[in-house]
């Protein structure tokens, strides 16, 4: 919120739970809560968000020139290393293999590696 308020940009996030003003977030965020009818697949669908955002992530990294941005953006990509390390662990638990949809099996192999 900090930054959001240093670069004066708005915060696309509601007061309401699940809400949000940008509609294109809103429709990522309906089509992904509509995925997790059974643990299985919301297990997935929370390593895919985590795909989703290291590549984000990663992109805008390359793209940034502002070091506070980039800090940032750094701390967020290495919640999201540790969060699709928790799900992929947990799908192998019950049996499941995590197959990624946005990172190649190798640059999955080398977060989970870390």
């Amino acid at each position: 919120m900090r930054l959001l308020t240093y670069f004066n940009l708005n915060d696309p996030k509601i007061n309401e739970s699940g809400k949000f003003t940008n509609s294109n977030i809103q429709a990522l965020y309906d089509q992904l809560t509509a995925a997790c009818s059974t643990a299985d697949l919301a297990l997935a669908t929370g390593a895919y968000i985590e795909e989703y955002d290291i590549a984000d992530l990663r992109k805008l990294l390359l793209e940034s020139q502002n070091d506070d941005i980039k800090q940032v953006y750094n701390k967020l990509l290495n919640g999201s290393y540790h969060h699709i390390k928790a799900f992929t662990k947990v799908h192998k638990g019950r049996g499941i293999t995590y197959n990624p949809k946005i990172l190649t099996i190798a640059e999955l192999n080398e977060i989970l590696s870390k």
